[in-house]
């Protein structure tokens, strides 16, 4: 679930660090479509990025939990995150195209998780988050729903995605987007996802600080295993990839 949560952080999440992209100068009608094209257009521009998140989920079988993550990436393939869970930092994971390394320093446990070219698992990535956002936004409809609402007292432009197929059982069920009208940075997300049994989670995440193009300090991209810490099996791998991976 935590590996989940840096995804929504940093892959869906993910969403994390979009650049400024400009409206040009003949103000043309502003659409659904058009915001989402400005979107990609900007995440192309970024080299790297560090942003700061606060995201809260209700709905969990175990009550509610609060996150603060801090995420940096780096082109083509570099990424960082720290997840802070209801106020302990607890799971770092670090990503380089071609590894994800997660540790869970509440129970001093680890995995290394091979990525196949291309894998959702990875979406974290520079490289990817716009193959990923692209994916998002053409397998759902996109509706431009409010033009007024302001976040932090930022005009943005509220979206409304819902899934082209949706599944009446479980899975994502609908979100909801606020982006900056002028530097097309995603500002709030709500998600809403069906669960087993009936039971629906509701994932809202804010973002607290975003900064793009920016010098990344040296070490970011490195991460200790501290002595004594377990390494735990990867579902759904076989044991020789899991001991492939050290």
């Amino acid at each position: 679930m935590n590996f989940r949560k840096s995804w929504v952080l940093a892959g869906m999440t993910g969403l994390a660090g979009f650049a400024v992209a400009g409206c040009g100068v003949s103000n043309p009608p502003v659409s659904a479509s058009s915001i989402a094209h400005h979107i990609i257009q900007a995440q192309s521009r970024i080299k790297t990025s560090h942003s700061i998140m606060s995201l809260s989920i209700k709905g969990l079988p175990t009550g509610s939990m609060k996150q603060t993550i801090h995420l940096w990436t780096k082109s083509p393939d570099m990424a960082r995150s720290t997840v802070d869970i209801n106020g302990h930092q607890q799971v770092i994971s670090v990503s380089n195209g071609h590894t994800i390394t997660i540790l869970n320093q509440a129970n001093k446990t680890y995995m290394k998780i091979p990525v196949p070219k291309g894998s959702a698992l990875g979406a974290q990535n520079p490289a990817l988050l716009t193959t990923a956002l692209s994916h998002i936004l053409s397998q759902n409809h996109v509706s431009l729903v409010n033009t007024s609402a302001q976040i932090a007292t930022h005009p943005t432009y509220e979206l409304k995605l819902t899934p082209k197929k949706a599944n009446q059982s479980f899975g994502f069920s609908s979100m909801t987007l606020w982006i900056d009208k002028q530097t097309y940075q995603p500002l709030a997300v709500n998600l809403t996802v069906k669960l087993p049994g009936g039971q629906t989670m509701n994932e809202s995440l804010r973002y607290l600080s975003i900064q793009d193009n920016i010098a990344v300090p040296a070490g970011t991209f490195n991460l200790q295993i501290p002595p004594g810490a377990h390494k735990m099996a990867i579902p759904g791998l076989p044991a020789s990839s899991s001991q492939a991976s050290r």
